[in-house]
């Protein structure tokens, strides 16, 4: 888990590699979340996940992919949220 601020905002993100596929998830938060420990019986664990807020679809530590390129890519995800939290008040324009 590493860190990352950009316009004043602080993000934490990870890496995963799936079979040759790459992600990095971005979040700000965790949200707790129950589960049995069996499937249908025994007791129930709380456990912490990351609340992703956006993903994109590259490795982080790659040297093919520049600064101002994830940069323009993380800023664009900020505002998809930011129009996303405006829909949801109501704002159109």
């Amino acid at each position: 888990m590493k860190q990352i601020t950009i316009n004043n905002e602080t993000f934490f993100y990870k890496t995963f590699s799936y079979h040759g596929e790459h992600k990095t998830e971005f979040w700000k938060g965790s949200k707790k979340t129950f589960r049995r420990k069996y499937i249908f019986f025994g007791p129930i664990i709380e456990s912490s996940e990351p609340d992703v807020l956006f993903t994109i679809y590259n490795d982080s530590d790659s040297p093919y992919l520049t600064k101002s390129w994830w940069r323009d890519e993380i800023n664009k995800r900020i505002e998809t949220l930011k129009r996303k939290e405006q829909l949801k008040k109501g704002e159109l324009i």
